[in-house]
């Protein structure tokens, strides 16, 4: 998180109208420890704008599956450190009421919900 609090895009970080870090910018706004890493960054040469990428799809695209398996290597990473709270979670998650559908008469409202 930058000093301040606020959100930068790259483009912020950089002298106006060139491919060249500001070291001003980088000083005033970032912490000593992401100072040095971001000026590391070589700058690439094209002239594409920023735009927001999700870091666990290759392509950087978003998607349900990529946000569940993110969702569930976290789970396992957080369990690693006590074995069981995984197993407590999965028991919990199937210990949950089922619905049965095909228990309820035709002639019910179909507005895609059920009350329980």
């Amino acid at each position: 998180m930058p000093i301040g609090g606020e959100y930068l895009m790259v483009a912020d970080l950089m002298l106006e109208g060139s491919r060249v870090w500001d070291k001003d910018k980088i000083e005033n706004s970032l912490w000593p420890v992401d100072q040095e890493l971001i000026r590391g960054i070589p700058l690439g040469n094209g002239d594409g704008g920023d735009k927001w990428a999700w870091h666990f799809d290759s392509k950087g695209l978003y998607k349900v599956r990529s946000g569940y398996m993110a969702i569930m290597e976290s789970k396992r990473l957080e369990s690693s450190s006590n074995a069981n709270s995984d197993v407590t979670w999965w028991r919990k998650m199937w210990s949950l009421p089922a619905v049965c559908v095909a228990c309820f008469p035709q002639d019910s409202p179909d507005d895609g919900f059920l009350e329980l």
